[in-house]
């Protein structure tokens, strides 16, 4: 498994957006939507197929 990782690793020519900014990212816009939606109810919908690991952490993040 470590050899496919370490495989898969060497191919990535550069990265565009970190781990670290899409968590601040993630962050930012759960504390937002956390503060406007305090006390109504709210319904998260993911369009695309490969959003919903986006989607998940928005929804872990969200404290509404």
């Amino acid at each position: 498994m470590q050899e496919k990782m370490n495989e898969y690793n060497s191919k990535i020519k550069r990265v565009l957006i970190t781990k670290e900014e899409i968590d601040e990212a993630i962050k930012k816009a759960s504390e937002e939507i956390s503060k406007s939606y305090d006390g109504r109810p709210i319904l998260l919908v993911s369009i695309l197929k490969g959003a919903f690991v986006f989607m998940a952490d928005l929804c872990r993040a969200i404290t509404v």
